[in-house]
C-alpha cells in the first residue's frame, strides 16, 4: 500500500473530475481528498501554495477548459505552485477534456476516453511521477461516477466557460436530485429574469452529466414550443406515434420508464397547469427554471430561489469574460461595473459583450452606465457567446408587459417604488398615503385586501421581493420599468414621479432639531436621496428644495456634512435669495454643515444671515428665530468670544422658555449651550447645574439621540473636573451606547466619544486601558476627517497617554500635530493653541528639556491672558505648569507667585 495524504485540486466546475480521480486514490491506498478552496479577488494567492505545500504529501492538479478560463485558478496560485521547484516535484498535472495546461502534463484523459482508458491514463501519469501503486482498480470498483461518460441522449447547448459561482445552489440541487439516486424528483430554480436561471440549469447538466443516461431541455414559454421539443425526444427515443400529443406522451413515458437515469429541463416555464399536462414520467428527474411564483409546491417539487452573483463571483465573472484585455484596467473599474449593473447575471454578461465588441476601455463603459444606464440595458450585441442575445432591457420588459395586462396598478406600485431606493421600501408608504396617488394605485393602496394582491402580482413575476414589513426591487428592475413607463404614457409618469416626491418630502419634520424624529428621518433618508434625482418630472422647485433641505439639515445632523452641503446648495439655487423662512433654514442647516467641518466663518456668515431673516420676518424673541440663535451660539463660543456667546446663549433659553415652557427639548438644548458657556468661562458649578436641569429633562422624557449623548458627555466632563471619575466614566458609556444607536460603532461620534473615555481611565490611573481606547478613538476619527479639530484633541489626548507610560517622545509628536491643526484651522491665537502648547511644555518639562518647556508654557500663557485677561479661571494649569518648572529651576521665589496666582484663579471659579 502506498499511502500518504493527496489533495485532488480542481475548479468547482470539474467537481466531477475531482470526485472520480480521488475515488481512484482512495482504491489504491492513498489517503485522498478534495480541496475546496474558493478564490476571490484580492486573496494572497503565496499564502494559498504554501497552505497546499504545507497540507498535502503530494497534489493533483486537474487542468480543464473550465480550470484554464479561471483568473485565480490557472493563472493564479496554480501557476505559482508550478514555479516553485518543490510544489512541481510533488505534484501531478491532469489534462482532462483537451485543455492546454502551462506545464507539461503527466496525465491525459479525453473526454471521448472509455472509462478503462481513463484508469490506463491515470495510472501512466502516477508511474511518470513514480506514485507507487499497485494494480488499477476496475471501472466498476471505482466509488465514484466517470465524468467521461455522458448521456447517450441529450440536446444540451455547448458548455458555458464563463459560468461562475452558484456553488451552494448546484449543491443543492445535486443533494436533491441525486442523493437518492434516479427515483422521482424534482425541483425549481425561481428568480426575477436575467439572475441566471438557465444557466444555472445548464451547468447543472453539464457538471453531472456523467449521472444521467438522457438529458433533454425544453423551452417551456409556449405549449407549442413545449410539444414540439417533446415530440423531438420522442423520435430521438424511437417513439412511432407523434400524430397526436396524448399519443406521443404515452409513448414517451413508456421509453423514459425504460431509461435508468434521465432528466429532463423545463426551461422559462411560464404555467404549471400546462407543464403538469406534459409531466414525462415518474421515473426521473425534473428541472424547471421559472421567474414566476405559481405554486410549484403543489407538483411536489422543491423550491430553490436564486439571488444576483455576490460581489466576489461578479468580479470574477467579469475578469475571465475581459481577458483578452492588458493589466492597465484596475480591478476597482470592475467592482464599479459590477456595483452599478447590481450584479445581475444577464446584465454582466451583456456589459462583457459591449466591451468586447467595441473595445472600449472599462473606464469609458463604466461612464456610459452612470449617464445613460437605460440606453445601455437595451444595447444588442452580436457578438454575444450565448445562444440567443437577449437584453435586460427585452427580458425585464416582457415581464412588465405581463404586468401590465394583468394589473395596471401593480405596474403602478412598481414605477412607484422605482424612485425609491432599491432596499428597505416600507409596504406601509403606499397604503399610509394613499390620497396623495391620483392614479388607480391610490385607490388599490387604499384597501389593504387589493394592495396584496397587487403586491402578490409584481412577486409571482419575480420583480420585487417581499417580507412582512418591506419592499425590494432590482435596481434595473427600477431602471427598465420608469424608462418603460417614461416612454409609453409619459403624463402618468411625470405625475406619479411627482407624487412620491411630495410624499417623501412630507415624511421629514420641518423643524430640524426635531430629535424625536431623528430615527425616523435616518429610515427615510435612503429613498429622500433616489427620488430626488427626478425633480424633472412635473414637482415645483419649492416643494423639491424642500426636501433637499430637510433631507440637507438631516445629514448635517448626522454628521455626512459634505452630502448636506451639496443638498443644501442645490436647494439655495432654486429658493434664490429672497428672505425668506425656508431661506432661513437653508442657511441654519448650511451653517451646521461648515461648523461640523471646523469652517467656523462660512458657519457664522450664514448662521447670522439666518438669525437676520428670521428676526425681520418673525421678530427677535419669535420661535423661528431660536434654531439659528442655537447654531450661533456654539459657533461664536467656537471662536472663542465667550462674553459673545454668552450672551446669544442667555438670549437663547429666555426665547425657548417663553415660546416653547419649560421641560421642552430646545429648552434643554438651550441649557447645554448655556451650561457649556459657562463651562468655558470657567463657572463650573453653574455649568453643572444647567446640565444637570436638562438632562433630568431629557431622563424624564426618556429620549435618545445624539443630543441626549452630547448631555451625557457634558456631565461627565464636568464630574471629571471635580474628581468625580465614577460618575464621568458612567456618564460617558451611556452616551456611548446612544451614539452607537444613532450612528454606528465606526461613527465620528463614537470615536470621539472613546477619546472622552480614555482621558477619565488616565485620571482613574488606567494608562494602559486608556492607550487601548485612545488608539481606537484616534484612528476612528482620522478616518472621517485627519486634519478636523476634533482628531487634534484625539491626539492630544492620546499623547496624554502616552507621556504618562513614559513614551515622551511619541507624545510630542502628537501634540506638535494637534498643535499644527488647531492653527491651520483656527489661526495662531485660539485657546485651543493654548492647550496644546501647554501640552508640548509638559512634554519638554518630562523630556528635561527646560527651555523649550517654558517657550511653550508661556505662549500658551499668553494666549489666555490675551483673549481672556488676567482672570480667566482656565489659565491655571499653564501657570501651575510654570511654577513646577521655575522650581525645577531653583527659582522657587518665581515658582511661590506663579502657584499663588494658579490658586487665586482656581479659587475665583469655585466662587462664581
Amino acid at each position: 500500500m502506498p499511502g500518504g495524504r493527496v489533495l485532488v485540486c480542481a475548479v468547482g466546475g470539474d467537481r466531477t473530475w475531482a470526485e472520480w480521480v480521488r475515488a481512484v486514490l482512495r482504491e489504491l491506498g492513498y489517503a485522498a481528498e478534495r480541496q475546496n478552496w474558493r478564490f476571490v479577488a484580492g486573496e494572497d494567492l503565496d499564502r494559498h501554495r504554501d497552505a497546499l505545500l504545507a497540507g498535502g504529501d503530494r497534489i493533483v492538479l486537474i487542468y480543464s477548459p473550465l480550470s484554464v478560463r479561471s483568473p485565480y485558478y490557472s493563472g493564479g496560485w496554480a501557476q505559482r505552485l508550478l514555479q516553485d521547484p518543490a510544489g512541481r516535484e510533488r505534484t501531478l498535472v491532469v489534462q482532462v477534456d483537451g485543455a492546454s495546461a502551462p506545464v507539461p502534463v503527466d496525465s491525459t484523459i479525453r473526454r471521448s476516453d472509455s472509462h478503462a482508458e481513463a484508469l490506463a491514463g491515470l495510472a501512466a501519469g502516477l508511474s511518470r511521477r513514480d506514485w507507487p501503486h499497485e494494480e488499477l482498480p476496475g471501472p466498476d470498483t471505482v466509488g465514484a461516477a466517470y465524468p467521461g461518460r455522458g448521456p447517450g441522449v441529450n440536446n444540451l447547448p455547448p458548455r458555458n466557460p464563463d459560468f461562475t459561482g452558484r456553488i451552494a445552489s448546484l449543491d443543492t440541487m445535486a443533494d436533491w436530485l441525486l442523493r437518492d439516486g434516479p427515483q422521482v424528483g424534482g425541483c425549481v430554480l425561481l428568480g426575477m429574469s436575467g439572475v441566471g436561471k438557465s444557466q444555472t440549469a445548464l451547468e447543472y447538466a453539464h457538471r453531472y452529466r456523467c449521472h444521467y443516461d438522457l438529458v433533454w431541455r425544453v423551452i417551456a414559454e409556449e405549449p407549442s414550443t413545449i410539444s414540439s421539443d417533446l415530440t423531438s425526444l420522442a423520435h430521438q427515443l424511437g417513439v412511432l406515434d407523434t400524430e397526436s400529443p396524448q399519443a406521443m406522451l404515452v409513448g414517451l413515458r413508456q421509453k423514459l420508464a425504460e431509461l435508468d437515469r434521465w432528466l429532463v429541463i423545463f426551461d422559462n416555464a411560464v404555467d404549471r397547469d400546462v407543464l403538469h399536462r406534459y409531466w414525462p414520467g415518474e421515473d426521473g428527474h425534473v428541472l424547471i427554471t421559472s421567474n414566476r411564483n405559481l405554486g410549484w409546491r403543489n407538483l411536489a417539487l422543491r423550491e430553490l430561489r436564486l439571488d444576483v452573483l455576490d460581489a466576489e463571483d461578479s468580479v470574477t465573472f467579469l475578469r475571465k469574460r475581459f481577458d483578452w484585455r492588458a493589466e492597465a484596467e484596475t480591478e476597482s473599474e470592475i467592482r464599479a461595473i459590477a456595483r452599478e449593473l447590481g450584479h445581475l447575471p444577464l446584465a454582466l454578461d451583456q456589459a462583457a459583450g459591449y466591451v468586447a465588441s467595441t473595445r472600449c476601455s472599462l473606464h469609458e463603459y463604466l461612464e456610459l452606465l452612470r449617464r445613460r444606464l437605460p440606453e445601455m440595458l437595451a444595447v444588442d450585441v452580436d457578438e454575444s457567446r450565448r445562444e440567443q442575445s437577449t437584453t435586460i432591457a427585452a427580458t425585464l420588459g416582457l415581464a412588465l408587459g405581463h404586468v401590465r395586462e394583468h394589473s395596471p396598478a401593480a405596474e403602478q406600485l412598481l414605477v412607484a417604488c422605482s424612485f425609491l431606493a432599491p432596499d428597505g421600501i416600507p409596504r406601509s408608504l403606499f397604503s399610509d398615503n394613499a390620497s396623495a396617488f391620483s392614479t388607480s394605485l391610490g385607490a388599490v393602496a387604499a384597501d389593504p385586501l387589493a394592495y396584496g394582491r397587487v403586491v402578490e402580482v409584481l412577486r409571482r413575476y419575480s420583480l420585487l421581493d417581499v417580507d412582512e414589513h418591506t419592499l425590494t426591487v432590482h435596481r434595473l428592475v427600477q431602471t427598465v420599468a420608469r424608462d418603460r413607463m417614461e416612454h409609453e404614457r409619459p403624463d402618468e409618469f411625470r405625475s406619479l414621479a411627482a407624487e412620491v416626491i411630495r410624499v417623501v418630502a412630507a415624511l421629514f419634520p420641518a423643524d430640524p432639531l426635531d430629535v424625536r424624529a431623528y430615527p425616523e428621518c435616518t429610515r427615510w433618508l435612503p429613498h429622500a436621496m433616489a427620488v430626488r434625482h427626478f425633480h424633472h418630472f412635473g414637482v415645483a422647485q419649492g416643494e423639491l428644495a424642500s426636501l433637499l433641505l430637510r433631507c440637507g439639515a438631516h445629514l448635517a445632523e448626522g454628521q455626512q456634512e459634505r452630502q448636506a452641503l451639496d443638498l443644501l446648495d442645490r436647494a439655495h439655487r432654486m429658493l434664490g435669495d429672497k428672505p425668506t423662512t425656508a431661506l432661513a433654514e437653508l442657511l441654519t442647516a448650511s451653517g451646521q454643515a461648515h461648523f461640523g467641518l471646523a469652517e467656523l466663518p462660512d458657519a457664522r456668515d450664514r448662521t447670522e444671515r439666518a438669525l437676520q431673516i428670521m428676526t425681520d420676518l418673525h421678530g427677535g424673541d419669535s420661535f423661528e428665530a431660536l434654531n439659528p440663535l442655537l447654531r450661533l451660539t456654539g459657533i461664536v463660543m467656537e471662536q472663542a468670544d465667550l462674553d459673545g456667546a454668552h450672551g446669544l446663549a442667555t438670549r437663547a433659553l429666555s426665547v425657548a422658555l417663553a415660546t416653547q415652557g419649560d421641560g421642552t427639548p430646545l429648552v434643554w438644548k438651550a441649557q447645554l449651550g448655556l451650561g457649556t458657556v459657562n463651562w468655558r468661562q470657567g463657572r463650573i458649578t453653574k455649568a453643572l447645574d444647567l446640565y444637570v436641569s436638562a438632562l433630568a429633562t431629557i431622563e424624564v422624557d426618556d429620549l435618545e439621540g445624539a443630543s441626549a449623548a452630547h448631555a451625557h458627555e457634558l456631565v461627565a466632563m464636568v464630574a471629571l473636573e471635580l474628581g468625580a471619575v465614577n460618575v464621568a466614566r458612567r456618564h460617558q458609556e451611556k452616551a456611548r451606547d446612544l451614539l452607537v444607536r444613532r450612528f454606528g460603532h465606526r461613527s465620528m461620534a463614537v470615536a470621539r466619544n472613546r477619546v472622552g473615555l480614555a482621558r477619565i481611565m488616565l485620571h482613574d490611573g488606567q494608562s494602559r486601558e486608556a492607550e487601548a481606547e485612545a488608539v481606537e478613538g484616534v484612528e476612528g476619527l482620522e478616518r472621517w476627517q485627519a486634519d478636523h479639530p476634533n482628531t487634534a484633541t484625539g491626539f492630544n489626548v492620546l499623547g496624554d497617554v502616552l507621556r504618562a507610560l513614559g513614551r515622551t517622545g511619541e507624545a510630542m509628536s502628537l501634540h506638535r500635530r494637534a498643535w499644527e491643526i488647531f492653527t491651520r484651522t483656527y489661526g495662531p491665537d485660539h485657546p485651543y493653541n493654548a492647550e496644546a502648547l501647554r501640552r508640548l511644555g509638559e512634554d519638554h518639562y518630562q523630556a528635561g528639556q527646560f527651555p523649550e518647556a517654558e517657550e511653550a508654557l508661556e505662549a500658551a500663557l499668553r494666549i489666555l491672558v490675551e483673549r481672556y485677561g488676567v482672570d480667566y479661571p482656565r489659565a491655571a494649569p499653564a501657570l501651575l505648569d510654570l511654577a513646577a518648572l521655575s522650581r525645577a529651576q531653583g527659582r522657587a521665589e518665581q515658582a511661590d507667585r506663579l502657584s499663588e496666582r494658579a490658586g487665586r484663579l482656581r479659587e475665583l471659579a469655585r466662587r462664581r
